[in-house]
């Protein structure tokens, strides 16, 4: 298999947070990746809130990963000041990815609603996904205006870019959020590594048979450590300004903030940001 090719970029601190922060503005002749968070056309933001590995014995998706969303109806949420509302939402889809052999499978948490349907189906109600051979359709039901948040479990901690739909009264919303993806096979190595030396420390960026970054391991020094960022309040330090809320960050591409000096954050595609410390 021919290898592949990786350019490493490397950022100083002004240089990476004007990046970060002017990599919001899409033009015509690019298409934004993938996000932890998106909004409809209408204001209405859907947020994948955390994705928690779940060790056997640990209740909930015991053995598997446990996903959260959250559903904010416009100027609720966020940044906003204003407590998270969702009333009017009567529910949301989700388009998850039809892998073989090795199938997505979801579950239910607690008393949060799960209903699929299969590939190609789509939903009866909206005709989401209606003869997509490449997706079948998880549907979550919200009817109380306090119940904005909602949790499934997963055999798979791997994310991509799919379509999100949501049904509010009669109108449909709509917007391209991170959903479970194809996990990789499991007869075959889960991974190869990019070592990568930025600041103080040296780390590895793991990545599956897909090509696609899911972990980060510590390499030097001995004393470093990885810890997990929520997407949803990862904040950099600009001088001589307030903090200021990154939402978009580039994937695999290592960058220092005056937040944390001497750390390092990277952002796998499997939907999480890591930091690594000395």
């Amino acid at each position: 298999m021919p290898k592949k090719i990786f350019i490493i970029l490397t950022f100083t601190i002004g240089v990476a947070i004007v990046a970060l922060l002017s990599a919001t503005v899409t033009t015509a002749q690019t298409c934004p990746e993938p996000s932890a968070s998106c909004q409809t056309p209408d204001g209405w933001t859907i947020t994948l809130v955390d994705i928690d590995e779940v060790p056997i014995g640990g209740g909930d998706c015991a053995g598997q990963w446990k996903y959260t969303y959250e559903v904010c109806k416009p100027g609720t949420g966020g940044n906003t000041g204003v407590p998270c509302e969702s009333k009017g939402l009567s529910h949301v889809n989700l388009a998850i990815p039809d892998c073989c052999p090795n199938e997505i499978i979801l579950n239910r948490v607690g008393n949060d609603s799960l209903q699929t349907y299969d590939v190609g189906e789509g939903d009866p109600t909206t005709n989401f996904e209606l003869g997509d051979l490449f997706v079948y359709v998880a549907k979550f039901t919200l009817q109380k205006s306090a119940d904005h948040k909602w949790s499934f479990c997963a055999n798979t901690g791997v994310t991509a870019g799919k379509s999100v739909q949501l049904k509010i009264k009669n109108a449909l919303e709509g917007c391209k959020i991170l959903t479970p993806a194809c996990p990789p096979p499991p007869d075959q190595p889960r991974f190869n590594a990019r070592r990568i030396k930025h600041g103080e420390v040296e780390f590895d960026i793991l990545f599956d048979l897909a090509g696609d970054s899911y972990a980060v391991d510590c390499v030097f020094p001995p004393s470093c450590e990885v810890t997990d960022v929520d997407l949803g309040d990862l904040r950099i330090n600009v001088v001589t300004e307030t903090p200021a809320t990154v939402i978009h960050l580039p994937f695999e591409k290592p960058f220092q903030g005056t937040a944390s000096p001497g750390c390092t954050y990277v952002r796998t595609r499997s939907g999480g940001v890591k930091k690594v410390c000395p």
